[in-house]
């Protein structure tokens, strides 16, 4: 877990545990949904209790008693490299200036087979972060760069009224620009939208690759044609 993320089942005057309990009925989980909550509000309970056994938490410091701590825009130390097959990101790399260095930390420490998931900003967070991220890095750098297979990648609301699916710009042929407005008519609102997606690494993954726009790829190929 990059930062050590909160699990805030009763804040929100009861709306969080209602929306949570929604959540694991639609996932098909049997846990309790009371069982999930630590004392501390950390979400360490949470992770286990939904089957992701021990967890690591990695920090910049031990401000918030993280048990690991690093600066991402560092390469990671070569004995953590392949040792996690499960990596949330709860709002972390948009605070990383470094944000290629914090990818590939990332692709170094999960093992093959190992998931990534990320929920970053997107639109709506001025202020918060470095960054807001596109669903072209997504698409880009994990899938045509890195060779990942891309199992997720959508925006949404936290509280989950808005969700829409953000398929790859190379394969529509174009760029993914939502239009903002109206949910209803089928357009992004103008609030906070999160970028949520899911990533694993293959056993074909080769981290090598190049991250290059593809819109602007395949107006070179053109012009070199």
């Amino acid at each position: 877990m990059l930062g050590r993320q909160k699990f805030r089942l009763n804040e929100r005057r009861g709306r969080n545990r209602k929306h949570f309990a929604k959540a694991l009925a639609e996932s098909g989980a049997t846990v309790d949904l009371g069982s999930l909550a630590q004392d501390d509000g950390y979400s360490e309970a949470m992770f286990r209790g939904l089957g992701f056994g021990e967890i690591e938490t990695l920090d910049f410091s031990d401000f918030e008693n993280a048990s690991l701590t690093w600066d991402l825009n560092q390469p990671v130390p070569e004995d953590w490299h392949g040792q996690f097959g499960f990596i949330y990101d709860g709002g972390t790399l948009e605070h990383v200036f470094d944000v290629a260095q914090s990818f590939r930390n990332v692709g170094d420490m999960l093992a093959p087979g190992g998931r990534f998931v990320s929920l970053t900003p997107f639109n709506g967070y001025p202020g918060h972060g470095f960054y807001q991220f596109s669903p072209e890095l997504v698409w880009t750098y994990w899938k045509n760069g890195q060779g990942y297979e891309v199992h997720a990648c959508r925006a949404l609301e936290i509280d989950g009224t808005y969700q829409q699916e953000m398929p790859e710009p190379r394969a529509e042929g174009t760029r993914v620009q939502p239009k903002i407005g109206a949910a209803w008519r089928g357009r992004m609102p103008a609030t906070r939208v999160a970028l949520w997606y899911e990533v694993e690494k293959t056993e074909t993954s080769t981290g090598t690759g190049a991250a290059l726009q593809s819109d602007y790829q395949a107006r070179w190929a053109v012009g070199v044609q």
